[in-house]
């Protein structure tokens, strides 16, 4: 699904959720699940050492409820990710409770991102999903070795 599609699937979604009264606690969290079949290893390095490098400003996005929460553990650069495989070695990166799950590539197919807290507000989820997707797609097409001390200004 591309674009204005997304956000109308969201929102049919969420309209059947709170039509039928579903109640969000704190401890619920969204996750969403980025294609990465066809991506590289070098690739999935590069996605995950974005969200490092952004994880101060997302979090600012983000209840506190999440930041600490065992199920969504803050993500940190860590020299396992010169080594990481989609469907081998994990290191430091084999735990799916972290932020940004990198298991999730062998398991699923997908970069899981764990980030969000629970929500059934439709423009919330869209745009999460959007900014999430703009990360993706922006750091697979980066040069490796930019990324490894990639620190927004």
């Amino acid at each position: 699904m591309k674009g204005a599609a997304i956000g109308l699937r969201v929102k049919e979604m969420c309209d059947y959720l709170n039509s039928k009264g579903v109640e969000i606690t704190t401890r619920c969290g969204l996750h969403i699940h980025i294609d990465a079949k066809d991506i590289t290893n070098t690739q999935a390095r590069q996605v995950y050492l974005a969200y490092v490098g952004l994880m101060p400003y997302l979090e600012k996005m983000i209840s506190k409820s999440r930041r600490g929460n065992d199920y969504c553990q803050k993500i940190r650069h860590t020299p396992d990710i010169l080594r990481y495989d989609k469907t081998g070695y994990k290191g430091d990166l084999n735990n799916r409770y972290q932020s940004v799950n990198m298991t999730a590539p062998e398991r699923h197919g997908t970069i899981e991102i764990r980030l969000h807290q629970g929500t059934t507000d439709a423009v919330k989820i869209t745009n999460w999903i959007r900014i999430n997707l703009e990360i993706y797609n922006w750091a697979i097409n980066q040069d490796f070795k930019r990324l490894i001390n990639f620190k927004p200004r």
